[in-house]
């Protein structure tokens, strides 16, 4: 919800829809890469945390796009109505 101006310049995209589209996509926008791997998501503290907003949003889920195991599984979860997923 914050920061799509540094998520521009870290990921140059023409449409912001396109900014996040998918897990590789964010990763990228949000300059996380394999130096946070280990980081604790549930430290405030930490350089990358999950934080609660407190608002409501109806999770979407579906297969996962572009892969050819698991196929069958909800594996891909969203929110829904989110122009920044892709379909």
């Amino acid at each position: 919800t914050k920061g799509m101006d540094t998520m521009m310049r870290t990921r140059p995209v023409a449409d912001p829809r396109g900014l996040t589209s998918g897990p590789g996509q964010l990763t990228i926008a949000l300059g996380i890469d394999k130096g946070l791997h280990g980081e604790d998501v549930t430290d405030p503290e930490g350089q990358v945390f999950i934080g609660d907003d407190e608002r409501e949003y109806e999770i979407g889920s579906s297969r996962r796009i572009g892969v050819t195991r698991d196929l069958e599984r909800g594996l891909r979860f969203y929110v829904k109505g989110n122009p920044f997923v892709s379909r």
